[in-house]
């Protein structure tokens, strides 16, 4: 229900503060039979003051968000192992309508031909929930949008002396459900949408001190519609190559710098081609073991709906900047404050729009597999200078894991 962005550690192999976290309190697991099963449940409630995300029509409700889930993973002191799933009961106070539920399944998997040499596969299947006002998805301004997809990446992973060398392929699959979407004031409805997409990338890097690296991305892909099903069918090709550079600048000072081009081509002549320069910036500052401040920028393109509705825009560059501070308070409570800008520059089209939130979050661990946490997101939306909505999101949550 919340437009949340992550962030990754930057350059360093060191664990962050999340990370030791969750492995100080991890829960045991259930051991037999050589294999561990780790099942879980959470329980969310919370208030949504704009859970349309409109300007006008402002609705409020309440909302409850039922998971449960588990993994299950063989005990291997080589190759590794992993198959699991979720499932979320999303329901709505008053706007009973929009109840709804989202899950997944997936399998990983490592086998250690060599020490330096691995093959791999991870896979998922998953019923995904599109939030609303949210164009990075087919959401953009209409109502949520069901989707479900499908995912298979084979790789593998080799290193050569100082040079670590990983290739993928990518194969996906999405189709929608029977749900209808609105933008610009046109309708299309998005019942049996279904497209698939294969793709392949390739990563060499060069480990020059320790994990501090040099690298090289290489992507491409294409994606085909099996039908038009009211929208535009929107076929593409597209790929992407990047330069970086990730490691430990001081004792405490890590960062990524990465540079590249992105290029996606439509088959239809009305939409024209997206060339656009890429940037990932990463830092992250950690002066006590307790305390860390990470800082990120990111450009990149992606498509919309919103840009759907105008035959001519191939979509939006996508440009944000975040802030994130986090503090071990004491060995069983985390804090954490996050401020980000998000801005969407359309292409073709005369049209701009800018995303300002704040997010804050509390994880205090009662016992071994035993949590209790509160989250705060603000999100504030503007469309070519006129501000569209302002959204308040606030949850508690309770997690058991076994």
């Amino acid at each position: 229900m919340l437009l949340v962005s992550a962030f990754a550690a930057a350059g360093s192999v060191e664990p962050t503060i999340e990370q030791r976290f969750d492995a100080q309190w991890r829960a045991a697991g259930i051991g037999s039979f050589g294999l561990v099963l780790r099942p879980f449940v959470t329980q969310e409630i919370g208030f949504d003051d704009n859970v349309f995300s409109t300007r006008r029509g402002v609705r409020k409700d309440g909302v409850s968000i039922s998971t449960a889930g588990a993994t299950l993973a063989p005990r291997l002191d080589r190759h590794a192992l992993s198959v699991g799933g979720s499932a979320s009961l999303i329901r709505l106070l008053e706007n009973t309508g929009e109840n709804t539920w989202a899950g997944q399944a997936f399998v990983a998997g490592r086998l250690d031909l060599r020490d330096d040499l691995q093959l791999g596969i991870d896979a998922v299947s998953a019923r995904v929930v599109e939030e609303r006002g949210n164009p990075e998805s087919l959401a953009g301004a209409g109502g949520p949008i069901v989707a479900l997809r499908h995912r298979a990446e084979p790789w593998l992973r080799a290193e050569t002396g100082r040079f670590v060398h990983r290739a993928a392929i990518e194969l996906q699959h999405v189709t929608y459900f029977d749900v209808p979407a609105a933008s610009g004031g046109r309708a299309f409805n998005l019942a049996g949408r279904e497209y698939e997409q294969a793709g392949a990338a390739y990563r060499l890097a060069y480990r020059y001190v320790d994990e501090d690296k040099i690298y090289m991305r290489l992507a491409a892909f294409e994606r085909r519609a099996l039908n038009r099903a009211g929208a535009a069918t929107r076929n593409l090709a597209g790929g992407s190559a990047a330069l970086g550079i990730s490691g430990q600048i001081t004792p405490v000072v890590s960062g990524v710098a990465a540079f590249g081009v992105q290029r996606i081509a439509f088959d239809d002549p009305r939409i024209g081609d997206a060339d656009v320069a890429t940037t990932e910036l990463r830092l992250s500052y950690e002066p006590r073991r307790w305390l860390r401040f990470d800082a990120r920028y990111l450009r990149d393109f992606a498509e919309s709906i919103v840009a759907t509705a105008d035959d001519s825009s191939a979509g939006y560059v996508r440009s944000v900047v975040a802030l994130r501070a986090t503090a071990e308070v004491r060995s069983d409570l985390i804090a954490s404050a996050e401020v980000l800008r998000v801005e969407r520059r359309y292409l073709d089209i005369a049209r701009n729009e800018k995303l300002d939130g704040v997010d804050l979050g509390l994880r205090y661990a009662l016992a071994s597999g035993l949590f209790l946490g509160g989250s705060y997101a603000f999100r504030r939306e503007s469309r070519d200078g006129q501000r569209q909505f302002t959204r308040n999101v606030l949850f508690t949550r309770l997690t058991r894991a076994f």
